[in-house]
């Protein structure tokens, strides 16, 4: 009996020793598999945040591209108006080049026309003047010629 009593109390405390293992184990377990959930918790909060990135990097994508669209369609906006005020810009300053041209042209005109009535004035007064010297002299020839015939007469008498 005291064999028995004996295997007893070692079964009792294998039981003992079996089942604080088995506690710890449990508790083990029950650590790991809180821990594994946690894992799992993290793992599903890493998911949305990368599909909330990918979200957002698709958001930005596409204003990228539409900003990228709007960009080429201002530039090419841009490059016609610098065109179309480049050519205005040569129109204007070929219409400045003709007015001046005809600016010139009119005042060359005028002066012309003030050069051809001053000359046309010189010949009139030149004219004039070749008058009134003929008539001087005509005038003289007469006076000489009463002169004469007055003398003449005076003479005679």
């Amino acid at each position: 009996m005291a064999s028995n009593n004996h295997q007893i109390q070692e079964l009792k405390k294998a039981k003992s020793a079996l089942e604080k293992d088995a506690s710890k184990k449990e508790q083990q377990l029950s650590e790991k598999t809180k821990m594994l959930q946690d894992l799992q918790n993290e793992r599903i909060l890493k998911e949305k945040d990368l599909a909330n990135e990918k979200c957002k990097t698709t958001e930005l994508q596409e204003i990228r591209n539409r900003l990228e669209k709007e960009s080429a369609m201002l530039n090419e906006m841009l490059r016609i108006c610098k065109q179309e005020s480049e050519k205005e810009v040569a129109n204007l300053k070929d219409a400045k080049q003709l007015l001046l041209i005809q600016q010139k042209l009119e005042l060359q005109g005028k002066m012309d026309n003030m050069n051809s009535t001053l000359e046309q004035e010189n010949k009139t007064q030149q004219a004039v003047k070749d008058q009134l010297k003929k008539r001087e002299e005509e005038l003289k020839k007469e006076c000489a010629e009463i002169e004469a015939k007055l003398h003449s007469e005076v003479k005679e008498k």
